[in-house]
């Protein structure tokens, strides 16, 4: 293309295909026999493809849309996408095209089920009062989706049978199953004593294994109570209650109840980290769990500035 054309997510399904998802900057791009000229109103397009094992692309799909897309497949290589609308949006297929209709002036999350073949079978588009944004997305032990959504102005929120209160900055977790459906449970992150321009969210979501899955989360609070069904579970507090920047933690949950948590602050001056991934594998034999986390930090060495686990 005549931009930047990045692809952000790929998976390999149970036949070797790849699952690709990304986005395209600029006025025009060709993705193999797939020519597309950006809509004039939009910096660009989301796309996502499937790739057979012969290295040709089976099908593309694509909305031009100035959000990202997140991606992830499931066990009966179904693909799952996430991402965010501000106003009307249509997704391009090759067997028709979707049309995702807004209605108020926020940003509203969605969630959009394809086949492997790269038909739609479903989006799931929730609209509430002030804006939300989703941030993560993976899959439960029922092919159903698990989903991290960002609230950053204070509202009452509905999902589904779920209504659920949030002050500005605090965010929460639901999944929705294989059939568009949302779930009974809402996991939420959320302050004790909401202050302006201070909070947290929930943001990368790991898998489901044996019912244990891990969510990372971010806080420049002292304390963030974690809730399920509106009810305290657990806390995580800063250890050091000199720092005004995020720390990260890493919370488990066990059937969507907290069971423990581990957090990576800064121990003096500037410094800050975040998950790009995260996985769980639960050994039944030994009843271990493991967590195997990538990400990265920043610091400023200059101050000799340092993170602790």
């Amino acid at each position: 293309g005549d931009g930047t054309d990045v692809i952000s997510d790929v998976f390999f399904d149970s036949n070797n295909n790849q699952i690709i998802s990304g986005y395209s900057l600029g006025s025009y791009s060709k993705f193999q026999n797939y020519n597309i000229t950006t809509d004039p109103n939009h910096q660009g397009y989301s796309f996502v493809s499937k790739i057979n094992s012969s290295g040709n692309v089976d099908w593309l799909i694509y909305t031009f849309n100035d959000y990202y897309t997140s991606v992830a497949l499931s066990d009966d290589n179904s693909v799952y996408l996430s991402s965010n609308i501000d106003t009307n949006l249509t997704w391009y297929t090759p067997t028709g095209n979707w049309n995702l209709v807004d209605t108020n002036n926020f940003t509203d999350p969605y969630v959009m089920k394809i086949s492997n073949q790269g038909n739609v079978e479903w989006i799931e588009h929730n609209e509430n009062l002030g804006n939300q944004r989703m941030q993560g997305i993976s899959i439960g032990q029922q092919n159903n989706a698990i989903i991290s959504i960002y609230n950053y102005n204070g509202s009452l929120l509905n999902y589904g049978s779920q209504i659920i209160n949030l002050n500005s900055r605090e965010g929460f977790v639901i999944n929705i199953s294989s059939n568009g459906v949302w779930g009974s449970d809402i996991i939420s992150i959320e302050s004790p004593m909401p202050v302006a321009n201070e909070g947290g969210l929930f943001q990368f979501v790991s898998n489901d294994d044996n019912g244990y899955m891990s969510i990372a989360s971010y806080q420049n609070t002292p304390t963030m109570n974690i809730k399920k069904n509106g009810i305290i579970q657990c806390s995580i507090s800063k250890n050091n209650s000199q720092t005004n920047y995020y720390i990260l933690s890493i919370t488990v949950f066990h059937n969507w109840n907290c069971q423990n948590s581990i957090s990576v602050e800064a121990h003096y001056g500037y410094a800050e980290s975040w998950i790009n991934n995260m996985l769980v594998k639960y050994n039944s034999t030994s009843d271990n769990l493991t967590i195997a986390v990538a990400g990265a930090m920043e610091a400023d060495t200059y101050n000799y500035s340092t993170l602790e686990f």
